[in-house]
């Protein structure tokens, strides 16, 4: 039985040059009215109390955040093979964990360690996989995540607390949320109130502009380059009630927003968020970016000698597969780290490197209209892709790395279509060559999915 309670597509009045845009499958499959009636209550609940969390003298905020870890550590330990197996080499049993200082002190683990947890969670018993995605991310490395429903639930009411703060102002039950992205939100309205339209990418610009001057939103959302697209064809962004405009997913310039900010009298505001670990923080007003306390666990280690520190979270409510000082491979810088009341902030970000590659015909291509095809080719668990990079050389000249996850896997079929997809967007007048490999060489800190090695 579904209940998604209004038609959003209706409803937002949307023209049909847009439907082929929409992704009309629900992400959580089965919105029973007790969902909708329990979410209701959670988002007015947690409403409340976010107002007040950065008031908190620093120890009690400290306090709650100590309890998370201590239960998802304890649970780790107790049900996911892995994390006891790292636990015990550093001779660490849950009884140890009496301080945030004990728990900087466990082992930190990368993308690759979570293959071995996802499995441990598929394995288990208990572990009833609700909500399940693939990741594509900049990394190149496809990646399969468990997230638990409180988990998917809370990451839902608290973009509405982001919107809020950057809005500062609350949502009204009939505010339309306009989206741009690859997926719907969990649940396109919370019975009927607070809807959500959601388009992917590949529109026209001008056809998303006509339809948000016509459906009047209080907040534009998406990927970082459309985002800001959009905004520019907005010069009337505040006239039509826009109260905020928010980037994800990409990294878009902090200038670029400032300016672009000023010029329509509306902010656009970034937030810093992965598959990983849900919401990370979010760029305030004054530039500052606010961490997410409640919903993850942020610290930044400086690793190996590094100048810079590196960006290690603590997803705070997934038990069903946790990820537990896990390295985002970000680096940031603190800019209040240990205030005495209230929520820490971070100075700036340094996250995903521009990963534009420019076609001869159609000049620069947006990275995420790359990634996105990523998604449905080689990140598919049926590829027998286990990593990848594309590899811009010159202009005409582009190379696709292969590693199969065993010499056993045919991946031709993936890499067809996806060959197909890229020349549909990039042009038929450069040269594609895919390149099977038994390791795809290192780019030392980071690995990129896509690499530009020519300037423009």
């Amino acid at each position: 039985m579904k209940h998604t309670y209004i038609d959003v597509f209706k409803k937002a009045g949307s023209p049909s040059k847009l439907k082929s845009f929409v992704n009309f499958q629900p992400v959580w499959p089965s919105e029973t009215l007790e969902r909708h009636t329990e979410i209701l209550k959670l988002f007015y609940d947690e409403r409340a109390r976010y107002n007040h969390l950065d008031k908190l003298p620093r120890e009690i905020l400290d306090e709650w955040t100590l309890g998370r870890l201590q239960a998802l550590v304890g649970f780790a330990y107790e049900q996911i093979p892995f994390y006891n197996h790292i636990y015990k080499n550093v001779g660490f049993e849950p009884g140890d964990l009496k301080t945030l200082k004990d728990f900087e002190k466990l082992p930190i683990i990368q993308k690759g360690d979570l293959h071995i947890v996802y499995q441990d969670a598929v394995n288990h018993p208990w572990v009833k996989v609700n909500h399940k995605s693939r990741t594509s991310g900049s990394t190149g490395i496809p990646l399969s995540l468990i997230n638990d429903t409180d988990r998917q639930k809370h990451w839902f009411i608290h973009r509405f607390q982001m919107f809020e703060n950057m809005m500062q102002k609350t949502l009204n039950p009939g505010d339309w949320i306009y989206s741009i992205y690859y997926e719907p939100f969990l649940l396109s309205s919370i019975l009927g109130k607070y809807p959500i339209f959601t388009v992917g990418l590949g529109a026209a610009y001008g056809d998303l502009v006509e339809h948000i001057r016509k459906l009047k939103p209080k907040i534009v959302t998406g990927v970082a380059s459309h985002i800001i697209e959009v905004a520019q064809l907005l010069p009337d962004a505040k006239d039509i009630g826009i109260m905020a405009f928010t980037t994800n997913s990409e990294t878009s310039s902090a200038q670029t927003r400032r300016q672009l900010s000023m010029k329509l009298g509306v902010p656009i505001l970034d937030e810093y968020s992965s598959e990983e670990l849900g919401i990370i923080a979010w760029e305030e007003r004054d530039g500052s970016y606010l961490v997410a306390e409640d919903t993850v666990y942020l610290e930044l280690v400086n690793r190996d000698e590094e100048d810079m520190a590196s960006v290690i979270g603590t997803d705070l409510w997934n038990f069903a597969m946790p990820r537990i000082r896990y390295a985002q491979n970000d680096y940031a810088t603190w800019r209040h780290r240990d205030p005495e009341y209230g929520l820490r902030r971070l100075e700036r970000i340094i996250g995903r490197q521009d990963m534009k590659i420019v076609s001869p015909d159609n000049g620069s291509i947006d990275p995420g209209r790359i990634l996105e095809i990523f998604d449905t080719t080689l990140v598919c668990e049926d590829s027998g892709v286990e990593e990848f990079r594309l590899v811009q050389k010159s202009l005409h000249d582009v190379r696709l790395l292969i590693k199969l996850r065993s010499k056993h896997n045919d991946a031709e079929s993936a890499i067809k279509e996806f060959s197909e997809r890229f020349h549909g967007i990039f042009g038929n007048t450069v040269q594609l060559t895919v390149e099977i490999l038994d390791e795809i060489p290192s780019l030392g800190v980071k690995r990129r999915s896509i690499v530009r090695e020519f300037n423009d």
